[in-house]
């Protein structure tokens, strides 16, 4: 039996931080802040060179930062749940295996679905950031690549 201060001073010990918590935690912050709309929060989890890109996609078939964020701003958003399902951090770069699911709306088109997802984490000075999240199926695509045609008409 532990008694006495040791008992609070096991209690009161921290966890220690580790890369795989770390993560962990940003996509829970990314995950809220999507949910949410706090684009702020959403900007500083993504990398500048981020892009999204599907099991599909060409390499001209590729979503950058800047559209993602733009389509996220148009989206009504019902609910979006992402859990990291199986993680490998190899120094400072880690890849993510995500299941989620979303329902939103954007103009006219709805879209509701679970979806799974590739997601690369790079450590940085700031913290951990995306730089790129890979639909391993066609999860959505029907709904974002012809929302950007007034961007990009090649991805149409």
């Amino acid at each position: 039996m532990i008694t006495g201060w040791l008992a609070v001073a096991l209690i009161a010990a921290p966890v220690p931080s580790t890369p795989s918590r770390e993560i962990v935690a940003a996509n829970e912050r990314w995950t809220e802040a999507v949910a949410k709309k706090d684009l702020p929060r959403v900007e500083a989890i993504l990398a500048p060179e981020f892009r999204l890109t599907s099991g599909t996609a060409t390499p001209d078939e590729t979503i950058a930062r800047a559209l993602w964020l733009a389509n996220l701003r148009k989206m009504k958003i019902a609910s979006y749940k992402t859990d990291i399902t199986n993680l490998e951090v190899h120094g400072d770069t880690a890849i993510a295996t995500v299941k989620g699911s979303w329902d939103v709306t954007m103009g006219e088109r709805k879209i509701s679905e679970e979806f799974k997802l590739i997601d690369v984490w790079l450590r940085r000075s700031t913290g951990w950031q995306v730089v790129r999240r890979h639909m391993t199926g066609d999860y959505g695509r029907e709904f974002l690549l012809p929302l950007c045609s007034a961007f990009r008409p090649n991805l149409c």
